[in-house]
């Protein structure tokens, strides 16, 4: 087979889990700065470590840079990119994250009642997510609320 690509490489792996710690809070996050101060902290954390943002050159552009057909040829990626792709990972597989998390914090017994149970507000953001409440933005392009 073909294979997964960049999916297996070690430094996406850590990008993809580091975005997993970080995900609720973005998901639970009520503006725009909030949520691009988030995917700059993951962006920079994964510098500090010696990980690069790179994107692949087409065909055309790898021969036109003087390498031989069929060569994968890789720059690093410009910082709107790069930050467009953390928030990009942040939002994917929104409503899956959203019920995995509320199904494990009520099956936990954090259903609201306890509210010593919730991080800054996290899981009351997430809940309100699930249930569809109406301070709850449309999902761009559905014309639905999130939950509906």
């Amino acid at each position: 087979g073909r294979g997964s690509g960049p999916n297996d490489r070690a430094g996406n792996i850590d990008f993809r889990n580091l975005v997993l710690t970080r995900k609720a809070e973005y998901l639970a996050a009520t503006t725009r700065d909030a949520k691009g101060r988030i995917a700059a902290e993951i962006v920079a954390n994964v510098r500090s470590r010696g990980g690069r943002f790179l994107k692949k050159l087409s065909p055309q552009q790898a021969k036109d840079a003087g390498f031989k057909r069929g060569v994968a040829v890789y720059e690093l990626a410009d910082e709107p990119s790069v930050l467009e792709k953390a928030k990009q990972t942040l939002r994917q597989n929104r409503a899956e994250f959203v019920a995995k998390v509320t199904k494990e914090h009520h099956h936990e017994g954090v259903n609201g009642n306890n509210p010593g149970g919730h991080v800054n507000g996290v899981h009351d953001n997430i809940c309100r997510m699930h249930m569809g409440d109406a301070l709850t933005p449309p999902i761009r392009g559905s014309g639905q609320s999130y939950g509906s």
